[in-house]
């Protein structure tokens, strides 16, 4: 796999939106404990941390970047819907299922052959400077990283999320991927790491807590 970084203007954010019509849900008729409801927040507090500190405004979903004229605005990210399960799977049937819980974190469950996983991640703050581009076997695709942050496998780096194909220029079903880190790590998750899972729509699916992991 071959990484690069491409910078590129405000109209970022929109490389993200108008896609949720096309993506399996997993429906959930439960919401989340109670318990988990009153700790969640709009944004992380990295994320809230970095803006106030770069005098950028944080507005719902949006960045207001101030310019000498108008100002620009950037949307955040958001490839699946907020509050609930979204199976990944495998060719090999392992999965990832994720949960959106507000506009910068993610919560997961890795299933990875008897293994399974927890664990939060993180839209990293300047995720607006640029996009990372991942290579797979079908074309080069836009990535947003969602580097983990909470976790019982210390070897998870961070959580991809993209829809768009450079090559093609055009947008496919949402896929994620998942990265490892460390030389230690390579073996580690082989059946999930590195490769493009397309969403999968499961019969049963147990809730995912946030506050799980520590």
């Amino acid at each position: 796999m071959t990484n690069s970084i491409i910078l590129i203007s405000a109209i970022v954010g929109l490389v993200s939106c108008g896609h949720q019509q096309t993506l399996k849900e997993e429906h959930q008729s439960k919401t989340m404990p109670e318990s988990s409801i009153s700790t969640v927040t709009n944004y992380s507090d990295e994320f809230f941390k970095y803006f106030q500190q770069n005098k950028l405004t944080l507005k719902g979903d949006s960045i207001v970047i101030p310019g000498e004229v108008d100002s620009t605005i950037v949307l955040i990210p958001r490839y699946i819907p907020q509050n609930r399960n979204v199976i990944f799977e495998s060719d090999n049937g392992n999965s990832i299922t994720l949960r959106q819980i507000n506009y910068t974190d993610i919560v997961f469950i890795i299933q990875s052959d008897s293994q399974k996983f927890h664990g939060k991640a993180s839209l990293s703050p300047n995720f607006y400077l640029g996009m990372e581009t991942t290579a797979f076997s079908d074309g080069e695709y836009l990535i947003t990283y969602y580097y983990v942050i909470e976790t019982d496998n210390p070897c998870l780096d961070f959580i991809g999320l993209g829809n768009q194909n450079i090559a093609e220029e055009k947008r496919e079903y949402v896929y994620a991927m998942l990265s490892v880190s460390g030389d230690s790590c390579e073996n580690e998750l082989n059946e999930l790491t590195n490769k493009k899972l397309k969403p999968f729509v499961s019969k049963t699916q147990k809730e995912i807590s946030p506050s799980r992991p520590k």
